[in-house]
């Protein structure tokens, strides 16, 4: 039984990591694919980040 426990939380694990790649993906194509600093266009370099620190101005004004 433990076993299979250890199975399915391996199989739990990838499927949310696959999960959260198509998502960043998605979402880094969506503003471009690239960074729009550099021109770095490899999807392991590349994060989603606010470049002028307006985060909280942003999800303020689109209701997040």
């Amino acid at each position: 039984m433990k076993k299979n426990r250890i199975v399915n939380r391996e199989k739990l694990t990838a499927s949310q990591r696959a999960f959260r790649m198509r998502e960043k993906a998605k979402t880094i194509e969506v503003y471009g694919g690239k960074c729009a600093c550099c021109g770095e266009a490899h999807p392991h370099f590349l994060t989603v980040d606010h470049v002028k620190n307006d985060g909280a101005a942003h999800r303020k004004a689109i209701g997040f």
